[in-house]
């Protein structure tokens, strides 16, 4: 399933990445008080594309920035490819 870290702040950008590691890492780099991390903590299943769905939904609802942050690499352009389809 999705990992989520929620900010202090009010949610003003979501920010998707693969591990919860490379969530963690962002935070702490660039010390977001306002950034919702989502991680889908592997590959894109159809449960997690599902609830991917639906949280992009909402952060258009709410104008929310979306931003994705996978690796530069294969597997990472092929799953910023694949959310992006969902949104």
């Amino acid at each position: 399933g999705l990992s989520v870290c929620r900010p202090k702040g009010k949610i003003k950008e979501l920010l998707i990445t693969r591990s919860p590691i490379n969530a963690l890492s962002h935070q702490r780099l660039h010390e977001t008080a306002h950034t919702l991390y989502v991680s889908t903590c592997g590959p894109l299943t159809k449960d997690i594309a599902h609830n991917l769905e639906e949280l992009l939904l909402q952060a258009k609802e709410q104008s929310i920035v979306v931003k994705l942050g996978f690796d530069n690499d294969q597997v990472g352009r092929e799953m910023a490819h694949q959310v992006a389809a969902i949104a």
